[in-house]
């Protein structure tokens, strides 16, 4: 009886390692493994946000793309929004995922049907753009617009006609 007494106190003995080793084990995951990753719904989203222009007394219908710098994905907007804080009075303001984007403007008819995708119709927000409009801006390279997650990018105006 003692012996058998000594084998069960062993058993439990072995039993509760095992189950506090196992615990340890488990309990111990490398970060990388556990960390989650949100996925970005459009809640999660930032905003582009800019005045629009064009080279003449008036500023004809207009569309505005935000492209992603891989050339993957394209979000556009072809709703002129009047207010008084944009330069001309007139904006544009386009939400995306988090990422890098170049910015364009381009034309279309009324009813928005014929979209100018060529080179010759899009204006960028532009090297030339931020360093003033000046002639000795000699440069019409698109410049990178970062947006984060919430965030409002201000001040992006793809006006550059000249390119």
């Amino acid at each position: 009886m003692k012996k058998r007494k000594k084998i069960g106190i062993s058993i439990v003995i072995i039993v509760i390692l095992i189950l506090v080793g196992g615990y340890l084990k488990l309990s111990w995951v490398p970060n990388d493994i556990t960390k989650v990753t949100q996925i970005d719904s459009e809640e999660h989203w930032g905003t582009i946000t800019g005045s629009l222009g064009y080279p003449s007394e008036m500023i004809p219908g207009m569309g505005v793309c935000a492209e992603s710098t891989d050339k993957e994905d394209l979000f556009c907007t072809y709703e002129m929004l009047e207010d008084e804080d944009f330069t001309y009075s007139l904006g544009y303001e386009i939400k995306v995922p988090p990422g890098s984007y170049y910015v364009y403007a381009h034309l279309v008819d009324e009813d928005n049907k014929n979209i100018g995708y060529t080179n010759e119709d899009k204006a960028y927000y532009s090297k030339f753009v931020t360093c003033g409009m000046d002639i000795e801006c000699t440069s019409h390279k698109a410049v990178k617009v970062e947006v984060e997650r919430y965030e409002t990018v201000t001040r992006i105006d793809p006006i550059d006609w000249y390119n």
